[in-house]
């Protein structure tokens, strides 16, 4: 009776339809949140991953969403590496909380 699913974005075939049937037959239907792995992120949002790329290439896909780094405490707002394919984060989830991360003008 749950099923986990992805809303569609750009040019991929529209699941709205799937998701509005799943609901009508009561059953839940349970949609990512943006949420992202991370080892730091400095104060203007700049997040160290492992590496990869695999989600700053994701997260290049998905338009401008807010997007929340998992991390704790003491990994926020430490200076981190940047590279060109790097994609900001907007939002640090702690132990203590969520924070907005301020980006200058």
């Amino acid at each position: 009776r749950r099923v986990t699913l992805y809303a569609a974005v750009g040019t991929e075939p529209d699941t709205r339809p799937l998701i509005e049937a799943l609901h009508r037959a009561g059953v839940e239907v349970l949609l990512p949140v943006v949420l992202v792995p991370g080892l730091a992120v400095s104060a203007r949002g700049e997040r160290l991953g492992r590496g990869g790329g695999c989600y700053d290439r994701a997260l290049a896909r998905v338009g401008d969403v807010p997007v929340v780094v998992v991390l704790h405490p003491e990994e926020v707002g430490v200076d981190v590496p940047v590279e060109p394919h790097d994609r900001p984060v907007t939002h640090v989830l702690t132990a203590g909380g969520v924070s907005a991360i301020s980006r200058p003008a």
